[in-house]
Parts: structure tokens; C-alpha cells; sequence
């Protein structure tokens, strides 16, 4: 007679083996999930599998914008010299102030509203170049604005006689050029004697007097 094998010997069924693999498995797993993870995803009612693979990651893009390109959109979306004075300051433009600096803040409003009206700018050179060639135009009403005031605030006939012959001041001396000494001064002269009680209000108004006083020097020294 041959012995019967002991129950314990009994090779493990199928079922059994697969059931004792996957709990080899899910404790595996476990194991290396954080002490965190156990406790408070564990045990939400899914298994091991759906709490390791399930889980979404959220990665946030963030685009790098360099501060000189913000500076210029600041300077592009100005809706006021006010405002676009302010966007020039940026020192991320480090645009050249040296002219613009050197004008009174009336002007440099009058600088900045020249540029407000130019329009969009691509970078900081053409930004640059617009600022240096607003600031050339002002210095040069600047200078007209001083020589308009030397003729009206001249006390002499001498005086008036050399802010009626300033370049910045810009008349045609022409005919003036014709007269002798003593005619250019009694002309000059006549022109001061007809400054309004406001002064002139330009260079139109000062060449229409000079040329009126020059015709009258003219007739007299006809006579």
C-alpha cells in the first residue's frame, strides 16, 4: 500500500495562488507609498492601482516678458503726454535725456505730446530717434520764442535792431540789407515804436512791421 499525501503537501489550486500574488503585490505597493498617501488615499474606496495611476498633474506654463519690452508697450498705450512722460522715465528704456532734460517742463510736455502723436514705436532705437528729433523741433520754437520776446521787450533802437537781425528769429532782410546805417536803425526803430500793448505774436507779425518800416525809410530817403 502506498501512503496518501498529506493535506499540507497539497499543491495550492489556481485560485488560491492568484489571490495570494495579488495581495503580494498590493502590499508591495503600499509599502512605498507615502505615510500621507496611506492615510488619507488609501481608503477612499479604490483600489491601490487607481490611487497610484489616477492621479492628474497640473503644470503651470509661465511666459518670460523682458522689462524693456513692457516698458515700450507702456510708452505704445499712452493716452497723454502725462502719461507717456512717465513711460519714458522707465530706466528699462535707458533712452538718452541729455536735450530733453535741458528744456523747461512746458517743453518737454510739448516734446512728449510730438511723440503721442507719431504713433507705434518697434523698439527703443526708433523710440530714441523720434525723441532726439521732437526735442531738435522744440529747441528750435524754443529759440524763435526768445527772439519774438527780444523784439518786444527792447527798450532801444539798438536793442530792437539786433533781435530784428537774430538769426533764430528768421526775417528777410533783403531790402533791410539796402538801407544805409542810419536807415537799418530808424527802421529798427519804427518797429519798436509799433510793438502792440500784448507784444507781436510771432515772426509773421514782426515781418509784416519791419517791412512796412523798411518801405517807410525807403520814401524818405527818397524825398
Amino acid at each position: 500500500m502506498t501512503k496518501k499525501k498529506s493535506d499540507s503537501k497539497k499543491p495550492l489550486s489556481k485560485k488560491v495562488a492568484q489571490v495570494m500574488t495579488a495581495t503580494l503585490a498590493a502590499s508591495t505597493v503600499v509599502a512605498v507609498l507615502p505615510a500621507d498617501f496611506i492615510k488619507a488615499d488609501m481608503f477612499q474606496g479604490d483600489s491601490v492601482s487607481d490611487s497610484v495611476y489616477d492621479q492628474s498633474t497640473t503644470v503651470t506654463d509661465s511666459v518670460y516678458v523682458q522689462p524693456f519690452v513692457q516698458a515700450l508697450e507702456a510708452v505704445r498705450v499712452a493716452d497723454s503726454a502725462a502719461t507717456l512722460q512717465q513711460a519714458l522715465s522707465a530706466v528699462e528704456l535707458a533712452l538718452n535725456f541729455t536735450g530733453y532734460n535741458e528744456l523747461s517742463p512746458l517743453d518737454q510736455e510739448a516734446v512728449a505730446q510730438a511723440l503721442l502723436s507719431a504713433g507705434n514705436y518697434a523698439d527703443t532705437a526708433e523710440l530714441q530717434d523720434a525723441l532726439n528729433k521732437a526735442v531738435a523741433v522744440q529747441r528750435d520754437a524754443v529759440a524763435l520764442r526768445n527772439a519774438v520776446a527780444a523784439v518786444n521787450s527792447a527798450d532801444s533802437a539798438a536793442q530792437i535792431q539786433s533781435a530784428l537781425e537774430a538769426p533764430y528769429l528768421g526775417l528777410i532782410l533783403i531790402n533791410y540789407r539796402k538801407l544805409n546805417a542810419d536807415g537799418k536803425l530808424a527802421a529798427a526803430e519804427t518797429v519798436r515804436e509799433a510793438v502792440p500793448a500784448g507784444g507781436y505774436n510771432g515772426r509773421t507779425d514782426i515781418q509784416k512791421a519791419f517791412n512796412e518800416a523798411i518801405a517807410s525809410v525807403f520814401e524818405a530817403q527818397a524825398q
